[in-house]
């Protein structure tokens, strides 16, 4: 695993623990979720590639917007070339 994955699997786990960490659902109702997102049976950010752990960091901030704000307005910056982290 290179250097670039760990980052992307650190941000995932940071979003991640921000979603269950808020008590906006348990831990294990969290990691269902994101198998369910996954379309997976169990899911592990380890075991994720960096579109994966980009693909469940945009869905929690799309879906739980107040947990994330300004999300989106990283969001359009980066892809706009305007920098940033999405």
């Amino acid at each position: 695993m290179g250097s670039r994955t760990r980052r992307f699997r650190h941000r995932a786990h940071k979003a991640f623990d921000r979603l269950w960490q808020s008590g906006t659902m348990s831990r294990g109702n969290a990691y269902a979720w994101m198998a369910k997102y996954l379309r997976v049976k169990t899911a592990n950010i380890s075991s994720l590639d960096e579109e994966e752990c980009e693909q469940v960091i945009i869905a929690m901030e799309k879906q739980w917007p107040e947990l994330f704000p300004g999300a989106a307005a990283i969001r359009s910056r980066s892809r706009a070339g305007g920098g940033g982290e999405a």
